[in-house]
């Protein structure tokens, strides 16, 4: 009987947390958005702008396109079979690492900023050409699995560095009115937990790539 009581407010209790932590990291999220919405707003358009016109230069030269044109060196090893799924993630999570660092290094002074905003278009514009290859190439399977698989996995992916940049980049901007920078420890004690979670957040995305891409590339990767 005592046991029984015990077992159900332990459960209680569990219940209790995980909607107490979920709500906290809805807020959490709300309360996000609402401080950098400015940034989020002009990385949008920059994304879109760079997926539009990555995938209009695409079909404006479509023609001439091969596999080995595809901007993605690691997906041209995983089409061709030199690399598996694994090597796929493994190679993806060390670009996430550069990237991570780039845009740390970026940031440390506020003149270098600007270079957040090249750096997200340039990365739509890679994901809007790339899309539109395939799409060129394989045709129907190409159109499905673009939509299905590498779209959403690489806007995920894209959208966490997005997230990473607006941080960064806002705050840079903030610490100098201190004399400061994104080195100080007051940085990494208000913006680390939020950092963490966009890490998991792009690390998410490439690990579905790579249970994904396994899973359709019978649909998908069919080269003559």
């Amino acid at each position: 009987m005592h046991i029984t009581i015990f077992i159900c407010i332990f459960c209680n209790m569990i219940k209790f947390d995980i909607k107490a932590g979920f709500s906290a990291l809805i807020f959490d999220i709300k309360d996000h958005f609402r401080t950098y919405k400015k940034y989020y707003l002009i990385f949008t358009v920059l994304i879109l702008i760079g997926l539009i016109t990555g995938m209009l230069t695409a079909f404006k030269y479509s023609k001439d396109f091969e596999i080995s044109n595809l901007n993605d060196k690691v997906l041209i090893g995983f089409i061709s079979g030199d690399i598996g799924a694994f090597t796929l993630l493994l190679r993806r999570i060390f670009q996430f690492c550069i990237l991570f660092f780039l845009i740390y290094l970026i940031n440390i002074k506020s003149f270098t900023c600007f270079l957040n905003f090249i750096l997200i278009l340039y990365e739509a514009y890679i994901l809007g050409l790339n899309c539109a290859i395939f799409i060129t190439l394989f045709n129907i399977s190409g159109i499905i699995n673009v939509f299905v698989v590498y779209l959403p996995c690489h806007l995920l992916f894209l959208i966490s560095l997005m997230a990473l940049c607006t941080i960064f980049c806002s705050n840079c901007f903030k610490y100098r009115k201190f004399n400061e920078n994104i080195f100080c420890s007051t940085f990494w004690q208000q913006n680390g937990r939020s950092i963490i979670c966009i890490i998991v957040l792009g690390l998410l995305a490439l690990i579905l790539e790579s249970i994904l891409l396994p899973t359709f590339c019978n649909v998908f990767f069919v080269v003559a």
